[in-house]
């Protein structure tokens, strides 16, 4: 059997991974003015097929110019919030050639319940490629929150239900296009919405203020919360409870959890199921 091979499809330029520092609002310990690393990844979708038969370097796109424009233009500077920081970039990124640009921005050390930190991926189109000066249009506007640490009885097995054990949780929140990324203080707005998942009990206790709880961190907590005072007996139970919560109680339009069991087997690294929900799912019950 034959394969068939696309023609004139875009090629893909990256950079994987590019340190830097930034003040991007409060740190994990609310401490205002503090320099904070970011990591910073991007793929540019591009045609390559002229500098690939000339073996020109003048006919490439140049990806250590690219590093050089965002290293100089975020790092060492000052932002209200990593939104504020991404809200940033399409003045960057005006004169750059290509179609298409997926960028994530992650904060490692951004939150002190999530391990990998908090990251936003954002998509960019570009209205006329032809034309390098021409307005790119935001496609897409995610938010992550990375490897929620958290300790709770789960399993059916009756060893499992004997003693607490780590769990990890991953969420992705997907945003519309016009969100407001210039919003001040838009990181501790949604380190409330974290620590609210973090909060609740698995009988929902009430909000006393969305508008104070409404903030990413505070839905990690709610999360973790949620795990920590509740016994269930799978994952797919406790990933639906946390997407529940996140969008019966926040405005947040789509969801995808993902919760893993690092010590479930012996041989295998992790265990777990990945669910995406969106406001429609739970609007029954």
């Amino acid at each position: 059997m034959s394969l068939i091979c696309p023609t004139r499809e875009l090629d893909t330029i990256y950079l994987r991974n590019l340190h830097l520092s930034s003040i991007i609002g409060p740190d994990a310990w609310h401490r205002p003015s503090k320099l904070q690393p970011i990591i910073v990844s991007l793929q540019l979708q591009i045609h390559t097929e002229a500098a690939g038969a000339a073996d020109d370097i003048h006919q490439t796109t140049s990806y250590g110019k690219i590093c050089k424009d965002i290293t100089t233009d975020l790092n060492g500077k000052v932002f209200d919030s990593l939104e504020h920081l991404a809200s940033d970039l399409p003045k960057l990124i005006g004169p750059w050639a290509g179609e298409t640009l997926s960028l994530q921005i992650s904060a490692p050390k951004g939150m002190l319940r999530a391990g990998g930190g908090v990251a936003v991926e954002v998509s960019w189109r570009k209205t006329d490629p032809t034309d390098y000066y021409r307005e790119w249009n935001m496609q897409s506007y995610e938010w992550m929150v990375k490897d929620i640490q958290i300790a709770c009885i789960i399993g059916v097995n009756a060893h499992e239900r004997l003693e607490k054990q780590t769990v990890k949780v991953n969420m992705r929140i997907s945003e519309s296009n016009n969100m407001n990324l210039h919003a001040k203080g838009g990181t501790e707005h949604w380190q409330s919405l974290v620590k609210r998942v973090c909060e609740v009990s698995i009988s929902f206790f009430s909000i006393t203020s969305l508008a104070q709880e409404l903030c990413l961190g505070n839905l990690a907590q709610t999360s973790s919360k949620v795990t920590e005072t509740s016994s269930f007996e799978t994952l797919e139970a406790l990933a639906s409870m946390i997407a529940r919560t996140s969008l019966n109680e926040f405005p947040v339009q789509c969801i995808t959890i993902s919760v893993e069991k690092p010590s479930a087997m012996a041989f295998v690294d992790g265990a777990g199921v990945e669910i995406t929900r969106n406001r429609t799912s739970f609007a029954s019950g």
